[in-house]
């Protein structure tokens, strides 16, 4: 997560990916995911803030859905959960 959203190293993006073998050498940082969400219904709605990252696999290990907490511009904050496509 890049706090505050946008001013990460890749731009305007809440969250990023970096991997590591050995836990000490790590890759450069990838975009994942930005504070905006399009919904089922097709409405597009901007967080002021998306984080907690947390993926859910299917059986054969591959990443099926993204949960993260966020925050609308109104309201309380709650609990997103995303399916990944792809």
């Amino acid at each position: 997560m890049f706090d505050p959203p946008g001013m990460g190293p890749c731009g305007f993006w809440a969250g990023g990916h970096m991997a590591s073998v050995d836990g000490t050498k790590w890759t450069p940082i990838y975009r994942a995911y930005n504070t905006t969400v399009v919904t089922t219904d097709g409405k597009t709605t901007v967080f002021g803030r998306r984080e907690r990252p947390k993926l859910i696999f299917d059986d054969a290990r591959k990443p099926t859905h993204l949960f993260n907490g966020v925050i609308p511009a109104t309201g309380n904050p709650y609990t997103m959960v995303a399916p990944i496509s792809g």
